[in-house]
């Protein structure tokens, strides 16, 4: 693969969450992808300029991966005032 990425293997865990009586599938809980979220974050982060976001989509993007990645840290047990710490240090070096 050529251009400036370098891609590392990341473990993660998968877990469906299934209702044991019923056996309807209740939804997934990824475990161990922080760094997969931050990742997302800081290229889009890194493009902002680059996107037209009239529609707010972008925007919306942008939120669920953050609210994505609030939920991963807490099911890998980080605690709320290491996920705010994280969270205000990135605000604090957005210009948006």
């Amino acid at each position: 693969m050529s251009g400036p990425f370098h891609l590392e293997p990341m473990p993660f865990f998968v877990y469906i969450l299934q209702n044991e009586n019923s056996g309807r599938y209740l939804g997934l809980v990824i475990v161990g992808q922080e760094r997969l979220f931050e990742t997302f974050i800081a290229a889009f982060h890194k493009n902002a300029d680059q996107i037209d976001d009239s529609s707010g989509d972008f925007g919306m993007l942008v939120e669920n991966l953050f609210r994505n990645w609030i939920k991963v840290c807490q099911a890998a047990n980080h605690g709320p005032d290491e996920i705010a710490k994280s969270l205000l240090s990135w605000m604090e070096d957005d210009p948006y």
